[in-house]
């Protein structure tokens, strides 16, 4: 499913790269910073980093990666 995920958010950056910037962006400033029991769950850098990251993919297997990564942030 993760694969799944990766290839659509590829595609949109392809095809809209700008609107996706500020989405995506928008969207990171949303999620919790710590989880219910008070641990951080990714920094403000860590945020960035994965934006920055993401947008400037090339290939659709670092995207999977990336959100691999990301994912592990939040368990």
């Amino acid at each position: 499913m993760l694969s799944n995920v990766a290839d659509v958010l590829y595609e949109l950056v392809l095809f809209d790269k700008e609107s996706v910037k500020g989405w995506l962006e928008h969207t990171l400033r949303l999620l919790p910073s710590q989880s219910s029991s008070g641990t951080v769950t990714a920094t403000p850098e860590q945020l960035t980093e994965f934006h920055a990251n993401i947008i400037s993919a090339e290939h659709v297997k670092t995207v999977v990666a990336l959100m691999r990564d990301f994912a592990r942030l939040y368990r």
